[in-house]
């Protein structure tokens, strides 16, 4: 995919800074893959697939998502924090666990950080946590674990021991919640890493992003800006200045449509759809900080697909040799043409590869089969 971006601030580093790359000798503009993950996860087309939900990511997940809903049911909250802090522990795989009695306390005390994950550290310090990541169906499969537990408990929590708590030892609570994506469409996706040792089951990532590069060298321009006091004559209340970058990007996704296929619970007509809407999203929504200052909403103006049984290959390498700044849209494309012809005729062509643009020329040749983005999103 092509996409141009004038005078923007699309993904910034901890320095405030767009990040960078060097790359064929030449330092270029970079989008990360997760920032284009996260855009892309938080569009409605995503969001909106008939028996799909999106994952819960927080390190505040087992309050919010499995205690406070039972809490708010009846539950005693005394009861409900050991229960819930003797899940998560097991789920994450967690190296201490806090005994019983902190828990009630924590409870007393309304201490909803006990029970976050990785909340506090051996001495007591706050060390950030993990943040973890869920599905709904997984997440009501807990509850409802949490429930069994409490129902089969008759005591007061003072006199709760870890004995009457369930030993959860095994099985993934991923098989165990009856859904098409049990930890979300979004992990069915990009994937979710766990340890070894935890029970919420590691899932591998279906769609790899490749980390967005110009075709050209970094191009920045600093940003003096003010913002005005209606009660001062000249100057203004605040002075300060940023960085804005343009760029002409290239993008590369690889859908492993088996992979998909199996996290969707074998559904292969969810997993069509989903590649068709990821399609669509990709091309027409754009990551980018300073949104109010900088209105960075550009389209794709190339997008070639391919679909067939190799491995696929970037296409990245056609500009390593970087393109001049003043560079254009077709420029990209015919290196683009020639980088495909030597590889097609060193390895072969794909099974199926299309073409849609808003500059393309009469003869497509080695960038595919003309056709539109909404073509191109039914025969996927």
């Amino acid at each position: 995919m092509l996409t141009s971006h004038p005078a923007s601030l699309l993904n910034r580093g901890e320095d405030g800074l767009a990040k960078t790359m060097p790359f064929g000798g030449e330092t270029r503009t970079r989008i990360s893959s997760q920032c284009l993950k996260y855009t892309w996860r938080q569009d409605d087309r995503m969001q909106s697939i008939d028996e799909t939900e999106m994952a819960v990511r927080s390190r505040q997940t087992f309050y919010h998502e499995v205690a406070k809903p039972l809490i708010e049911e009846g539950y005693d909250p005394k009861l409900v924090y050991p229960a819930v802090c003797n899940l998560r522990d097991v789920i994450t795989d967690a190296n201490t666990t806090p005994s019983i009695k902190e828990s009630v306390k924590a409870a007393e005390e309304e201490d909803t950080e006990h029970l976050h994950t990785g909340a506090e550290s051996d001495n007591g310090a706050d060390s950030g946590g993990q943040v973890v990541v869920f599905g709904p169906p997984e997440l009501e499969f807990m509850r409802e674990a949490i429930r069994e537990d409490l129902e089969s408990i008759d005591k007061d929590p003072e006199d709760l021991e870890k004995d009457d708590l369930t030993d959860y030892t095994t099985g993934e609570i991923s098989e165990s919640a009856d859904a098409v994506a049990p930890a979300g469409v979004d992990a069915a996706m990009f994937g979710r890493m766990t340890t070894d040792e935890s029970d919420a089951g590691q899932i591998e990532a279906s769609v790899h992003v490749k980390h967005a590069l110009t075709v050209h060298p970094h191009q920045r321009e600093s940003d003096y800006f003010i913002a005005a006091d209606d009660f001062q004559d000249s100057g203004g209340g605040h002075l300060n200045a940023k960085d804005l970058t343009s760029g002409l990007y290239y993008t590369n996704v690889v859908v492993d449509y088996d992979g998909l296929t199996h996290n969707l619970s074998g559904r292969e007509d969810i997993a069509s759809e989903l590649i068709g809407r990821l399609i669509g999203v990709m091309s027409t929504v754009t990551p980018g900080a300073k949104k109010s200052s900088t209105a960075p909403y550009s389209h794709a103006e190339l997008l070639v697909v391919e679909r067939g049984e190799k491995q696929p290959r970037t296409l990245a390498n056609a500009f390593r040799g970087a393109l001049p700044a003043s560079a254009t849209v077709e420029d990209a494309q015919a290196e683009l043409e020639g980088y495909l012809s030597g590889m097609d005729s060193m390895y072969g062509k794909p099974e199926d590869r299309w073409v849609c643009g808003t500059q393309l020329p009469d003869e497509t040749g080695a960038l595919g089969d003309r056709t539109t983005l909404s073509q191109i999103q039914e025969q996927v």
